[in-house]
């Protein structure tokens, strides 16, 4: 991903693609920023086919005339050797290690240059006190043209609270979720109720069907499901539990009271007991 060039972590679907890969080399692109040529991409899956430029124009016209499979088969090619490949038995060894601080002791055990050379720029990295922080944001294109985004951060408090000043200068909001990991865990947490938020199972006709004449759209609902997802991961990161929640948790069947049983039933049922029409 371009952005880990200048130090910043790829969105949850990036880091979704690297913790797929086999073995351990998404471990170490995750923690280097490394970049990639074609045959490590293939190797990581984070490519299916390799295209020599030269060639692409011609697949494209290809594409327009033919089926996928036929003009790829006419033009994929053999990609170039990659790095990774010669070093997976090293690569995996070293990253499989449970933390960053044992990755780079194996790292540094293991006497090849190049994974000395890799322990030793993260140690000079810590003492000059460079800190890191997974920090996705919430607010989407009019967030970020306006400032208003929000911060979702994973890392040590001392770093956390470093930053802030800067986050500020780009959003009106920083989270500290916990440690290294938890921002993209919130980010993802975030990405679910957003994705159930704009569905259209609650669309104007079905409420209209069970009797009802008004919405609550996710425009005003989805900042209140945020407070409580923000509520729950600090009082994860600070008890260890969520135990203390559980007497503020809504039941369904507390749920179904508040919207009328009968209706709710009735719809919910409806979901999930349907039949197809023949041929379907």
């Amino acid at each position: 991903m371009p952005e880990t060039g200048i130090c910043f972590v790829p969105d949850v679907g990036g880091t979704c693609l690297l913790a797929l890969a086999p073995g351990e080399p998404g471990t170490h692109l995750s923690l280097t920023g490394a970049a990639v040529g074609a045959a490590d991409a293939l190797l990581c899956g984070l490519a299916d086919h390799f295209v020599p430029s030269e060639r692409l124009d011609r697949l494209v016209e290809d594409l327009a005339r033919t089926s996928g499979h036929e003009a790829l088969a006419a033009h994929v090619g053999q990609a170039p050797p990659g790095e990774l490949a010669g070093h997976r038995e090293r690569i995996d060894h070293c990253h499989a290690a449970g933390t960053v601080e044992e990755i780079a002791d194996r790292l540094v055990a293991s006497g090849v240059p190049a994974a000395k050379e890799a322990a030793a720029a993260r140690a000079a990295h810590d003492a000059a006190g460079h800190r890191a922080l997974d920090a996705p944001v919430s607010g989407g294109v009019v967030g970020a043209e306006a400032a208003t985004l929000t911060f979702l951060a994973g890392g040590g408090e001392a770093g956390f609270h470093e930053a802030e000043p800067l986050l500020a200068t780009m959003g009106k909001r920083a989270v500290h979720c916990g440690g290294a990991g938890a921002g993209q865990a919130a980010k993802i947490c975030n990405n679910m109720i957003l994705s159930i938020a704009m569905s259209r199972l609650l669309d104007a006709a079905t409420l209209e069907s069970l009797g009802y004449s008004i919405a609550l759209y996710p425009v005003t609902y989805f900042p209140l499901a945020m407070e409580a997802v923000e509520d729950g991961l600090r009082t994860l990161a600070a008890e260890g539990t969520q135990e203390s929640l559980l007497p503020r948790m809504q039941t369904r069947s507390r749920l179904y009271e508040v919207l009328g049983s009968e209706d709710y039933s009735t719809f919910d049922s409806a979901v999930f007991d349907f039949t197809l029409p023949p041929g379907n």
